[in-house]
């Protein structure tokens, strides 16, 4: 579901059969399909990061009730590194 004129990112839809494009045609909208690799790339990916010990950098935990700051923090484009919202706090 999207709006007219919206866009749909299409991610992983292999071995689906082929997608009814009719509706985003009539309603002006872009569909984008986005290349994720293979599933032998994903775990070579996985094997490297355990190897190397490779951690997210973590600029600013936030608890769940400052959701808001959260994404005006992130809009503002001064963080270094990942902006998370700790859902159990």
């Amino acid at each position: 579901a999207t709006r007219v004129g919206g866009t749909v990112s299409l991610i992983g839809v292999l071995g689906q059969g082929e997608p009814n494009m009719t509706h985003a045609l009539m309603n002006a909208q872009t569909v984008r399909g986005i290349y994720v690799g293979s599933v032998e790339l994903f775990e070579r990916m996985n094997r490297i990061i355990e190897l190397h010990r490779i951690e997210p950098v973590i600029d600013k935990v936030f608890p769940f009730s400052e959701t808001h700051a959260a994404y005006r923090y992130l809009s503002s484009q001064q963080h270094v590194g990942k902006v998370v919202i700790d859902v159990e706090k």
